[in-house]
C-alpha cells in the first residue's frame, strides 16, 4: 500500500513530520437531521412505541434535533478560532458527549454552559476510541490552553489505527474497528473487514475484545493527563448489556438522587425476563428521561443506545461538583 510516507523526501527521520491535528469524522461545517444509522434505529422504535404516540417525546420528531458542526467539525456554535479559551472549558469524548440522539442544549456541554456558567466546547466525536479522545485533547491544549481539559473515556474495545497523511487536506487519515466486525457475519462487516485488511489494519485489534496493547494505551493516556491535571472520568464498560447495567452507570454518574436508576433497573430487569412490554408502567418515564431518540431492539428488549436527558444532566452535575 502507497502512502505519504512511502517516498523517499518523506522519510520522517530527515524531514520535517506533519503536525497533528484533531483526529474526527465529523463533517466540518454541516448542518444535519440524523447521526449515523440513528434514523433508522427511530424508525423502529417508533413502529414499536406507536401506541404511546405523543407521550414519547421524540415520536414523530416531537422534538427535533439538529446536529450543527463548525469549521473543524465539532457541535459547537463557534470555530474554535474563536473562542475565549482562558475562560473556556473543553471536554473531550465519543458520541455520549457528542449528545448524539439528543438535541444539542441537552448535551453535558450545552448543560454546563447554560446551566453552571461553565462555558464548555463539546470537542465529542461519535465512534471516538481512546487513541482519538487522547489525541484531540494532547491537541486543543498545544492549540488552544483551554481554562482545563475534560475527558470521558470511551469503549477499551475500539481500536484505532492510523493509516495516512492527506497532504492535500492536511489530515491523518485513520480508521476505527473492534472484534465485533468478526463476529458479525453481515456483509456489511465483510466489506469492512476486506477494507481493513486492505490498510494494514492489525488483525489483532479485531480478535479479542480487549487487546493488551489498547488496554495499554489506555492506561498510559490516563497517566499522561493526571500529570497534566485533566478530569477524566471513564464509561462503564457494561453499561446496557446486562442485569448489572445501571450499576456502573451509577457508579459513573454518581446523581443526587438514584431513583430514576433504580427504576431502570426494575425496568430493564423485567425486559429481561418477560420480554418487552408498552403497557409497562415504568415504560414513558425510562423512555423519556434515561434514553435518547435512539433505543436499540435487541432480543425482545429495549435498550439504551445513547444517554437521555437524566444521565446527561447528572454527568454535568457531576463534572461541576468536581471542578468546583
Amino acid at each position: 500500500m502507497t502512502t505519504y510516507f512511502n517516498h523517499s523526501e518523506h522519510d520522517p527521520y530527515y524531514y520535517k513530520l506533519p503536525d497533528t491535528q484533531f483526529l474526527s469524522r465529523n463533517l466540518k461545517n454541516h448542518k444535519k437531521e440524523w447521526e449515523g444509522d440513528e434514523e433508522s434505529k427511530r424508525n423502529q422504535t417508533i413502529s414499536r412505541l406507536k401506541n404511546l404516540g405523543h407521550k414519547w417525546r421524540f415520536y414523530n420528531n416531537n422534538q427535533p434535533i439538529t446536529y450543527r458542526t463548525n469549521s473543524d467539525g465539532f457541535r459547537h456554535n463557534k470555530n474554535l478560532d474563536e473562542v475565549d479559551w482562558k475562560n473556556t472549558y473543553a471536554i473531550v469524548g465519543c458520541s455520549y458527549i457528542y449528545g448524539q440522539a439528543m438535541p444539542e442544549h441537552l448535551t453535558v456541554s450545552g448543560i454546563l454552559t447554560n446551566e453552571y456558567n461553565m462555558p464548555t466546547v463539546n470537542l465529542g466525536s461519535p465512534g471516538a476510541s481512546n487513541t482519538v479522545i487522547h489525541s484531540n485533547a494532547i491537541h486543543v491544549m498545544k492549540k488552544y490552553r483551554p481554562k482545563n481539559v475534560i475527558i470521558l473515556w470511551s469503549h477499551l474495545s475500539r481500536n484505532t489505527w492510523i493509516t495516512d497523511y492527506n497532504k492535500d487536506a492536511k489530515e491523518w487519515e485513520f480508521d476505527i474497528a473492534d472484534h465485533k466486525v468478526r463476529v458479525h457475519a453481515s456483509v456489511f462487516n465483510k466489506q469492512r473487514l476486506n477494507h481493513l485488511k486492505q490498510i494494514g489494519y492489525p488483525s489483532a485489534f479485531m480478535k479479542d475484545v480487549y487487546t493488551p496493547h489498547t488496554v495499554y494505551e489506555y492506561t498510559r493516556y490516563k497517566d499522561i493527563h493526571d500529570l497534566l491535571g485533566h478530569l477524566q472520568f471513564s464509561i462503564p464498560e457494561s453499561s446496557h448489556k446486562d442485569l448489572k447495567e445501571t450499576f456502573p452507570l451509577l457508579n459513573l454518574v454518581k446523581p443526587k438522587d438514584e431513583t430514576l436508576y433504580r427504576k431502570y433497573e426494575e425496568f430493564y430487569a423485567r425486559q429481561c425476563k418477560h420480554g418487552f412490554d408498552i403497557n409497562d408502567p415504568l415504560l414513558i418515564e425510562i423512555v423519556n428521561n434515561m434514553y435518547a431518540r435512539d433505543p436499540i431492539w435487541h432480543d425482545n428488549r429495549l435498550s439504551m443506545g445513547h444517554w437521555g436527558e437524566r444521565i446527561l444532566r447528572d454527568m454535568a452535575d457531576l463534572i461541576h461538583r468536581s471542578i468546583k
